[in-house]
């Protein structure tokens, strides 16, 4: 089997979203989206949605959930003879953020867990087995102005990621 370096390939996705207004303090923002793909023969929805709860004016928290699709990457399409166990490579997100905002200040605090699923495993053969999943946090401090012409931000973020992908063995 030689492999080619063309690849014929159809894609197609819909995205639909909606901002909703569930009281003065409660708001809503769900999505979904659905897209396929020829070269792998795979149909994917993606639904999204995000909670936001702002108290007074400058405050705001907000959870957020959604999944994300992404096909396999060119050099594994025209390189694998047999596509069918091959899939779209998966990311769920579970997001809580909270975000205050005033006149030339910002602080933003996030935690985050991100769970993967299907994807690309080149060892022993090539498939969609690999797992893995990332989760962190991450603070934000941004600051205009307080010195004359100075702006500053400082912020921090840990991530704690595991993935079995490729060749890796875990």
């Amino acid at each position: 089997y030689a492999p080619t370096r063309y690849l014929t390939e159809q894609y197609g996705a819909l995205f639909a979203e909606s901002n909703l207004s569930i009281s003065r303090t409660v708001s809503a923002r769900v999505g979904l989206r659905a897209e396929g793909v020829s070269s792998i023969n795979r149909m994917a929805l993606a639904p999204r949605v995000a909670l936001s709860y702002a108290p007074a004016k400058a405050h705001k928290l907000t959870l957020s959930y959604g999944q994300f699709f992404q096909q396999p990457t060119f050099d594994y399409l025209i390189t694998n003879r047999n596509r069918d166990n091959l899939r779209f490579q998966k990311a769920t997100h579970y997001i809580a953020s909270y975000q205050m905002v005033r006149t030339n200040q910002l602080l933003r605090v996030e935690l985050y867990q991100k769970t993967y699923s299907h994807l690309l495993r080149t060892t022993p053969d090539t498939s969609s087995t690999g797992t893995g999943y990332a989760r962190g946090f991450e603070v934000l401090w941004k600051e205009d102005n307080r010195l004359p012409n100075v702006n500053y931000w400082v912020s921090y973020s840990f991530l704690d990621t595991k993935r079995q992908y490729l060749n890796y063995p875990v």
